[in-house]
Order: C-alpha cells, then sequence, then structure tokens
C-alpha cells in the first residue's frame, strides 16, 4: 500500500500548565491553522518519566524512569536498553523517517538513554556567568525584599546590613557584568531561539526533508528559573522560614515573592508563542503545513503558590498533572470520522500515553485513531496533607496510583493497599461509575505490580478508608 510521507513535529513545552494554555494558544496563532485545543494529563511530574511515556506510550511503572529510592540518583532516570527500543525514534527510522532531538533539557539527551535519533542538538545555553553577589547575599535581600514594601526602605536596609561595598558590587553584577560575561538574555532565552533560527533554515534551504522527518523538541523556556540565578527551593525555604518566625502564614508573602514569579511565568509563555508562531508560519509559506502531523503539549505542570509550594513536586492536583495539548492533523486525513470525533467531544480527556499510538498510526497507516479516554492515570511519589493548617508533603516509596475520569478522582496507595481517596468530581449518569473507576485502577495497579490479580475492594471500603 502507498504510504503517504508526513512530516511530524512533536514538541514538549516543559512546565507549561493547562491554565496558561489558552494564553499560547491566542498568542501563537494556532487558530489560524485549525488546531485543535485538547486537555491532556500527565503519567508523572518530572520531565524523565514523563518524557519516556510521550516517546513510549508506556506507563512509568512498565518502562521504569522513576527514581528508585527514597533519595534518587541521576541513575534513577536512565532509560534501559529495553526501553530505548519501544521509544517512537527506533520504530520510525525503520520506516524510512530520519529522526531529530532538539532538547534544552539535559535530562532529555543520549547521555541518559534517549539514544537512536538521527540528529541530536542540545539547545540549552551556557548559564553561567560571573557574578560578585554570594548565595548567602541573595537570601539576605529575599528576606529584606519581603519585609519591606518601600523601594527606599530597602535600600537602607541593603546598605545597614550588607554594607556600603554590597550596593557597589549589586550596581556591577546589574549593569557590568551583563557586558562581559555569559548569555545576557538568561533565563528569557533558554535554547527556544537557536531552535527558531535552526529549524527556520531548514525550512527554507531543506523543506523537503521535513516530509520524511520525526522532529522532537524539549523547549525549556517556561521551566524555572525565571529570574537570573533563582531556585525555587530558595524562595519556598524562604516563605516557610518567614511564616515559621513571624507567626504568618503563606498569603502574607504571595505579593512579595509568588506575583513576580506567575509575572516572569507568564511572559515566557509569550515568548514560547512567539517562537511558535514564526515556525508555523514559515511551514505555511514553505506549503508544507498541510502534510505534517503537529503535536504540542507539555510533560507536566508547575505550582505557582498553590498549597503552599513552588515548582513541580508530587502532588495530585490539576496544576501539576493536568497540561495542554494542541494536535493538527495532515489534511489527507483531516476529514477522517475520528478527527470529527476529537473535535466535537467535548467530554475528550487525553492520557499521555495515547500520543505515541497516534503518531504511529499515522506516520505507518496514515489513519488517525481516537485517542480521547474515558479514565485516565498518573503515578505519584508522594503526598499532601494539612497540617495545624500548614500543607505537609510527604514522600512515599511506593508509587500512589491518580485516576481521573468517569465523573470521579480517585487515589490509590501502594505503600498501604487502600484507596485514600474517592471524590464525585461531577453528576453521576448511571450510577455505577463508582464501580468503574475502582476496577480500573485495580486493574492498572496489578499490571504496575505483574499480578494477575488483586484482592477484591469493594465500594463500600473505599468510602471507609481514612483518607
Amino acid at each position: 500500500m502507498y504510504r503517504k510521507n508526513i512530516g511530524i513535529i512533536y514538541m514538549v513545552i516543559d512546565s507549561l500548565r493547562y491554565d496558561y494554555g489558552d494564553l499560547l494558544y491566542s498568542h501563537s496563532g494556532l487558530s489560524r491553522y485549525r488546531f485543535l485545543s485538547l486537555t491532556s494529563y500527565t503519567t508523572a511530574t518530572y520531565s524523565a518519566p514523563a518524557h519516556t511515556s510521550l516517546l513510549t506510550g508506556l506507563p512509568p511503572c512498565l518502562h521504569g524512569v522513576y527514581r528508585k529510592s527514597l533519595d534518587p540518583s541521576i541513575n534513577d532516570f536512565y532509560v534501559s536498553e529495553k526501553t530505548n527500543r519501544q521509544m517512537l525514534q527506533n520504530i520510525l527510522s525503520k520506516y524510512g523517517y530520519i529522526t531529530h532531538l532538539y532538547s534544552a533539557n539535559p535530562y532529555i539527551s543520549p547521555g541518559l538513554g534517549y539514544r537512536g535519533f538521527s540528529i541530536y542538538v542540545d539547545l540549552l545555553p551556557s548559564k553561567h556567568r560571573r557574578s560578585f553577589i554570594s548565595y548567602r547575599e541573595r537570601k539576605v535581600m529575599d528576606l529584606i525584599y519581603s519585609r519591606y514594601r518601600s523601594s527606599l526602605l530597602r535600600f537602607f536596609m541593603y546598605l545597614r546590613v550588607l554594607g556600603f561595598d554590597f550596593m557597589v558590587r549589586l550596581l556591577m553584577d546589574k549593569y557590568i557584568v551583563p557586558l562581559f560575561w555569559g548569555n545576557k538574555d538568561w533565563p528569557r532565552d533558554k535554547g527556544g531561539d537557536r531552535f527558531r533560527e535552526l529549524f527556520i533554515d531548514i525550512i527554507r534551504k531543506r523543506k523537503e526533508v521535513l516530509l520524511k522527518s520525526f522532529i522532537f523538541v524539549n523547549l525549556m523556556e517556561v521551566h524555572e528559573p525565571y529570574l537570573f540565578d533563582d531556585d525555587l527551593r530558595y524562595y519556598q525555604d524562604l516563605v516557610d522560614r518567614l511564616a515559621k518566625t513571624d507567626g504568618g502564614s503563606w498569603e502574607r508573602y504571595i505579593e512579595a515573592i509568588v506575583d513576580p514569579l506567575k509575572q516572569a511565568y507568564r511572559s515566557q509563555v509569550v515568548r514560547v508563542a512567539s517562537i511558535l508562531r514564526e515556525i508555523l508560519y514559515e511551514l505555511y509559506d514553505a506549503g508544507i503545513l498541510d502534510d505534517m502531523l503537529v503535536i504540542i503539549t507539555s510533560d507536566h505542570g508547575q505550582l505557582l503558590g498553590e498549597y503552599g509550594m513552588l515548582g513541580h513536586i508530587n502532588v495530585a492536583c490539576d496544576e501539576m498533572l493536568r497540561v495542554p495539548l494542541f494536535l493538527k492533523l495532515p489534511n489527507n486525513i483531516e476529514d477522517n470520522d475520528i478527527y470529527r470525533k476529537i473535535n466535537n467531544d467535548s467530554e475528550c480527556i487525553v492520557s499521555h500515553l495515547k500520543i505515541p499510538r497516534l503518531i504511529k498510526s499515522v506516520a505507518i497507516d496514515n489513519k488517525a485513531i481516537d485517542i480521547c479516554d474515558d479514565i485516565v492515570f498518573s503515578e505519584l511519589y508522594g503526598r499532601s496533607y494539612k497540617d495545624n493548617g500548614r500543607t505537609v508533603h510527604q514522600i512515599t516509596k511506593k508509587p500512589i496510583v491518580f485516576a481521573y475520569g468517569l465523573g470521579y478522582k480517585a487515589l490509590y496507595d501502594m505503600n498501604s493497599n487502600r484507596f485514600i481517596e474517592l471524590t464525585k468530581t461531577n453528576g453521576s449518569k448511571n450510577g455505577n461509575e463508582a464501580d468503574q473507576v475502582i476496577r480500573r485502577v485495580k486493574r492498572y495497579v496489578a499490571l504496575c505490580r505483574g499480578l494477575d490479580r488483586l484482592r477484591s475492594i469493594s465500594p463500600k471500603t473505599v468510602f471507609r478508608s481514612k483518607i
């Protein structure tokens, strides 16, 4: 059977939350090119396991890329040879595809097991530049900044606590250092500008190559740090300490610490949108966009002050697990019934496990498959709970399975072998969704454990369990 050449662009915008998806959609002009805007759920809240699922269609418990202990090492995120053979780049290369990897994430590289790509480009620019301000002084600055709203008061406190020589070094660090050392646009530019230049150059000079290429891209612009040399752990530690010593709460310091991070996060989303807008226009202008499958999604979300936390950690919440998904199928299968079903299904939720199956079906068989799910699963190695009004994050040895769909959200703790939550999210249709969710979760847990069956758990047992 004749197989039409279809170019594939598979782009992961690291740490992009679902509620910022509309911002990306509107600023990048995706609607102009008939992109579908869907809701997707990641399989994990860290880059390495989530990317491995995005490339294999396997859950973390099967591909094995996750921490193996309470104190993870770099080896825990290494892709095994067995898992690597099931990745898209190795499968599609057998069908004549040229496979490209453009990654700004050091974890997503051939050195950590993502092998088999014909072309690999490390996008991450050198972020190191000389600084005259020490780490201790930066933390003291953060402390003063959070306590005093007046710029004049902050200036005198800097002078009083850190001294005149610090003020001189601060001015040098702000105005002199960027002229001579390091990447002047760090951390706003984390490799996205370089990818735009490289990719537009390919479109203009060798566009025919793209129609037989599988291009996997990781962009880190939306990933922290958002401000020069910041680390969200510094802010988290600072807020926890302030709340404890001052007897205050997280909300007291939202304006001083979290709001600047949110503004920087939003500006980074707009920056990625401008990169997308230019690339899509070049593809359209070259006349090859209609023959390409383009998928844009994220590996996981990000916490920006919610639940008293910053960054991406193992918390079962929409801000971490729910991510945007934008999809454009090639024109030759655009009138397919599956395409219309996806487009018209308002309740469609997509698991990351379905995306590799769609890519293989389109690339190899020139067919689209139904990627809508009624229930999606994720694996977390931690949980959060309230203790005296403060949110406590607990790391677990075995995963906690998160399930969402059929009108319910469920959490099953594989450490204690019980459901710790089963919550109704909307109205019931036929009354037996709870039983269906329980059965599906039991099957998923059995799959992770390699068991043929799991001890029977009834709905009554679930609701009696302590949360």
